[in-house]
């Protein structure tokens, strides 16, 4: 249940973030970058908080913990690092938007133009970037929230003798 409302959670933000054609560098993108960042912040807080108390909690026990919780354990730290990847891609969309916005009191030109393409670029790449990260974090925690048969799939048996 956690790994699947963390991954619920994931996939929420990603459809927050603006879609590369209505990526602009505008106020308004940097209020909605602002709430994702504050937003996958906080995700990634729980997830490493999470993580940490049950490898913590694992190390009180006196039995080895559980499959599943080793599971739970490995899924949570392994969502971690896309999530705080995408979380430094944010970081570098706002990068962007303020070089973005610094071209706007240049001088009119080419060169004014160019600054503009390479910001516009870069906030396309950091956000697009940061939806991917979010996505693969989302598919690794609904991945290990599937639970397991151990058992083998077997096959049907044929039968030994032929009808005739």
């Amino acid at each position: 249940m956690l790994l699947t409302t963390l991954a619920d959670q994931l996939n929420d933000a990603v459809d927050r973030l603006p879609l590369p054609d209505m990526i602009q560098p505008t106020p308004a993108l940097a209020e909605i970058l602002a709430d994702e960042i504050r937003e996958v912040g906080r995700l990634l807080n729980h997830l490493a908080s999470e993580s940490a108390f049950r490898v913590r909690a694992g190390n009180r026990e006196p039995l080895p913990p559980a499959a599943h919780l080793r599971q739970t354990t490995t899924a949570l730290a392994g969502a971690a690092e896309p999530v705080s990847t995408a979380l430094r891609d944010l970081g570098a969309a706002v990068s962007c938007l303020d070089r973005a916005d610094a071209c706007r009191h240049r001088p009119a030109g080419p060169a004014r133009e160019r600054a503009l393409a390479f910001a516009q670029e870069g906030l396309l790449w950091t956000i697009g970037n940061a939806r991917q990260r979010l996505v693969h974090a989302a598919t690794l925690l609904r991945t290990a929230a599937v639970p397991r048969d151990a058992t083998p799939v077997r096959r049907p048996q044929q039968a030994k003798g032929r009808a005739r």
